[in-house]
């Protein structure tokens, strides 16, 4: 059945990962003396002039990012739609677990890549939450799929 809890985990890791291709920098660095900043989104890295109003920020699209991110969200959405087959379940949320690490490692190479490139104080932001607040549903879902799974498998017993 669709509407179950598992669906529900499902279904907030692809609204998770939704939020995550509008979010804003995680982590940024403003040079005093030349007024220049560089920040670091999830999906791009952009350099403005302080003065907001009248420069236009220069992105430079991370790829590889984008793409972990849209397997991030399309996956648990089509997961939800195997409800009758439980094991390809688990093994579609093992997967988006395993991407969402992937993701976090990516997001920490960039990380240390751009602070060791460029010299000045990065800093991650508030927004570092979002992909936290991936692997929580992610993993509560592979659970009480498994859960699931062990009550079926309990009652074929009984039969």
């Amino acid at each position: 059945m669709i509407q179950r809890i598992q669906s529900i985990y499902l279904l907030a890791v692809t609204l998770i990962g939704i939020i995550l291709f509008w979010v804003d920098p995680i982590y940024a660095q403003f040079d005093v003396n030349t007024g220049i900043g560089q920040a670091l989104s999830f999906t791009r890295s952009y350099s403005f002039p302080d003065n907001h109003e009248t420069a236009n920020a220069v992105y430079s699209v991370d790829l590889f990012s984008i793409m972990l991110l849209f397997f991030i969200t399309v996956i648990p959405f089509i997961t939800i739609f195997f409800f009758k087959k439980r094991k390809l379940q688990l093994n579609l949320s093992l997967l988006v677990f395993g991407i969402t690490f992937l993701y976090w490692v990516v997001l920490f190479v960039r990380f240390f890549a751009v602070s060791s490139q460029y010299h000045g104080q990065y800093h991650f932001g508030i927004q570092i939450i979002w992909p936290i607040a991936l692997l929580l549903p992610t993993v509560m879902a592979y659970f009480t799929i498994k859960r699931d799974e062990a009550m079926i498998s309990s009652m074929d017993r009984i039969r």
